[in-house]
């Protein structure tokens, strides 16, 4: 199957597993907010602003998993449903991006620095796409959420040779 056609039926999955979920809107907003699928799309967006635009099996394998990065963490969907719908490599991806309920936040972000160089990046472009809904929504409160993920982009500087080999010069 074409990749952009089945990127585009996951796409849709997504949509559903996040169906009656919204993006945070500005306190006391009880006007229309956006659909939570917004956000892995934004994601995915900033990381492909990066660079990472190849079409080449670890890239999609990586977009795979970013749109649903916050599947397993925000609705009913489990690590093995997301092995048989974007396969074991996507799906390992996802999970390393999933905080476990009784994890602790600092414990979280200092894990990344032994997950995959994917996940890594993807939670980098992640915690920046969150900050700038924070500036729109709770500004006060975005230097302090964006502070929190410190260690994750401490990490990304010391594996800097990490992710010029995964993804080029040019990316980094």
């Amino acid at each position: 199957m074409n990749f952009q056609i089945e990127f585009g039926l996951l796409t849709s999955v997504a949509v559903n597993l996040h169906i009656k979920q919204t993006r945070k809107g500005p306190p006391g907003n009880k006007g229309f907010r956006v659909p939570f699928i917004i956000h892995p799309l934004q994601v995915l967006q900033l990381v492909q602003r990066w660079g990472i635009t190849d079409f080449t099996v670890l890239n999609q394998i990586l977009w795979k998993a970013i749109v649903f990065h916050d599947s397993i963490e925000d609705t009913i969907c489990t690590y093995e449903f997301l092995i048989n719908l974007i396969g074991k490599p996507s799906a390992d991806i996802a999970l390393e991006l999933t905080q476990a309920s009784d994890e602790d936040s600092v414990d979280y972000m200092a894990s990344f620095e032994t997950k995959s160089i994917d996940a890594l990046v993807a939670k980098c472009a992640d915690r920046i796409c969150n900050t700038e809904d924070y500036m729109k929504d709770s500004p006060e409160y975005s230097y302090k959420y964006l502070c929190k993920a410190s260690l994750v982009f401490e990490t990304l500087y010391k594996r800097k040779q990490e992710v010029v080999d995964r993804f080029g010069e040019d990316v980094w």
